[in-house]
């Protein structure tokens, strides 16, 4: 095991040459760092979980999977499948998908809503992502304005000939 600090002494006492070694580790791990309501914060981040600025449908998509998967486990297809429809169309950004989704998707899957939802924003030019791009200037700040520099620099070379010694 390759396990430090708190985490090992979790583990010290346990018999590791049991067949079920794996799955007594991991639980004595969740006992002490996991969450106490783990599948009621997944819930409540299913519930509210919306697709975020620069994410992407296919990333919006697995993330609920995700949460949906750590809050019902034992979900059967019919239910997951629902549940998960649900949330991605009330979750998405793009009110125009939505509306599209609400017209053609009526009827369909959990899947096939994803694949109609993507095909619109490829069709419309939504599927971007929208990254900011940041440009910084490193070269440095003359104080004099560009316009002034060459009379600045006559200045500089008279008061040089003028205080030059004898």
């Amino acid at each position: 095991m390759a396990v430090e600090g708190p985490a090992s002494e979790v583990l010290r006492d346990l018999d590791t040459s049991q067949p079920q070694a794996y799955s007594l580790i991991w639980e004595a791990l969740a006992r002490r760092f996991g969450s106490l309501n783990g599948a009621r914060e997944a819930m409540r981040r299913f519930d509210s979980r919306r697709q975020e600025e620069n994410e992407t449908i296919t990333d919006f998509e697995q993330a609920l999977r995700t949460l949906h998967r750590e809050a019902w486990p034992a979900a059967t297809p019919e239910q997951r499948d629902a549940a998960l429809k649900r949330r991605f169309e009330d979750g998405l950004i793009s009110t125009e998908i939505i509306q599209f989704l609400r017209l053609h998707a009526r009827d369909l899957d959990f899947h096939a809503t994803v694949i109609k939802a993507r095909q619109f924003a490829d069709a419309t030019g939504q599927s971007r992502t929208n990254k900011r791009v940041y440009f910084i200037d490193t070269r440095p700040k003359s104080p004099v304005q560009p316009e002034w520099e060459p009379l600045l620099q006559g200045f500089k070379e008279m008061m040089a000939e003028a205080f030059q010694p004898l």
